[in-house]
């Protein structure tokens, strides 16, 4: 059976870390990750003239 590519990049982490990521920066990259995803969506929608959608 062929290795899923969540498995292939378990076993990388296993093996190329050797200690685990500090949580805090984990967490700070995720942030910056969903704002900047947020933020290029809002650009796509409005350069095909899209409402664009107020984020409560």
């Amino acid at each position: 059976m062929r290795l899923s590519l969540p498995e292939i990049r378990r076993l990388i982490v296993k093996v190329a870390w050797n200690q685990p990521p500090d949580p805090e920066h984990v967490l700070q990259r995720s942030k910056w990750r969903r704002q900047h995803q947020y933020r290029a969506q809002q650009y796509h929608y409005a350069a095909r003239g899209h409402i664009l959608q107020t984020r409560l």
